[in-house]
């Protein structure tokens, strides 16, 4: 009787820790923004670095790219008034948005570069009323061909990606509201067929999403279609 009063007692708490460790794992969110191995940057650093553009807290210090800096405040003026929203309520909810993500979205990333949470929820912010707007800047040939091409090179590489929800909860405070038929998968895919540096391919079918599902950044997105088949350019390398 004793005995079995002991495996009782093993199988009870046994359960209980596999229970405390799945219920863990289900919490956790997995890294889908990678740091690409220093050997494959070395072949071909335009692959993997942003030569324009910095997204997300990978590349933000990097000189080169501070330049353009500065002008990411001028799409988020932009955004905000053509669709004719008040600019402080508007921000104060995506900051909401963002700052009750703002654990998922370090998880996002394999390797953190170290920046207050503060500094991270206006960052995402800041980088995804670029992103949005720069699509609809493409979309109305608003922009400059070669520095259209240059900027959505660098919005595909691995390294400089927000989390997609992120973009996500940005798009429905702001454009969703305006526009409500909008979708922001289509817009981006409409955006990549505009700079041309995809071409639509008649041989392959679209792969649409599970409902439900997202992907886990632009690029992430790209690959859930098979809608499109890379032009031979320069930019051959993309890595996910």
């Amino acid at each position: 009787m004793a005995n079995n009063n002991n495996n009782n007692d093993i199988v009870g708490q046994t359960v209980q820790l596999l229970a405390c460790e799945l219920k863990g794992h289900h919490r956790a969110y997995q890294p889908s923004i990678f740091k690409v191995p220093t050997e494959l940057i070395d072949i071909s650093p335009e692959s993997y670095i942003p030569q324009v553009v910095s997204i997300g807290p990978l590349h933000r210090a990097a000189t080169h790219v501070q330049a353009f800096e500065a002008r990411k405040a001028t799409y988020l003026n932009d955004l905000l008034g053509w669709l004719d929203l008040p600019h402080e309520p508007t921000l104060e909810e995506c900051v909401q948005k963002v700052t009750g993500s703002i654990n998922y979205i370090k998880q996002s990333y394999n390797e953190m570069v170290s920046y207050t949470d503060v500094e991270l929820a206006h960052m995402m912010v800041m980088d995804g009323f670029f992103i949005l707007e720069f699509i609809y800047k493409v979309k109305d040939k608003d922009i400059d061909s070669f520095l259209g091409e240059s900027i959505m090179k660098d919005l595909l590489k691995l390294e400089n990606q927000i989390p997609f929800f992120v973009l996500q909860d940005l798009f429905d405070c702001t454009i969703l509201k305006c526009r409500p038929s909008a979708s922001l998968t289509d817009l981006v895919l409409d955006a990549l067929q505009v700079v041309s540096i995809f071409v639509q391919d008649p041989r392959n079918e679209i792969d649409i999403p599970r409902p439900g599902t997202t992907p886990d950044h632009i690029l992430g997105l790209l690959h859930t279609k098979k809608i499109y088949s890379i032009r031979i350019l320069k930019f051959t390398n993309l890595q996910c």
